[in-house]
């Protein structure tokens, strides 16, 4: 009966190492493509396509020279209040206005939230709000004033 030596042992140990990198590259492929779809949002392609209207949309709000501030304050998990702060270009408050907040989450699949906000002070608008979750949201203001 024949007996392997050590130097015929070191192709085989190469061919198994490779063999394990590929199953532990095919395991994380396929975790990566059933936790996250890639899309952060879902008509990315026609967002693109329709990317002059937001530089048009960017152009008018600077030309309004309003500043918004916003601030959380946690109360509970998922609780908390949330504060905008809108003024004119020379730091003036702006009185009057309607805001209605968007949270959107960035990454998943949670429907977007949206509140009214309401005029606490001159300029300082706020409400509570309750999240489904936890995590990072986006606040996207509207404001709307003298038409």
């Amino acid at each position: 009966m024949a007996t392997m030596n050590s130097k015929s042992l070191i192709p085989w140990i190469f061919v198994g190492g490779m063999a394990f990198v590929v199953a532990v590259n095919a395991g994380m492929v396929t975790m990566a493509l059933k936790t996250y779809p890639g899309l952060a949002h879902e008509s990315a392609f026609e967002r693109g396509l329709a990317y002059n209207r937001v530089l048009a949309e960017v152009d008018r709000q600077e030309r309004l020279g309003w500043t918004l501030r916003t601030a959380f304050t946690p109360a509970a998990p998922h609780e908390g209040s949330l504060q905008v702060q809108l003024s004119d270009r020379n730091g003036q408050a702006l009185s009057g206005a309607k805001l209605i907040v968007t949270l959107v989450r960035p990454v998943g699949g949670e429907a977007p939230v949206q509140i009214d906000l309401k005029e606490e002070a001159i300029g300082t608008y706020a409400a509570a709000l309750r999240l489904p979750t936890s995590g990072q949201w986006d606040a996207r203001v509207s404001v709307m004033r003298s038409g």
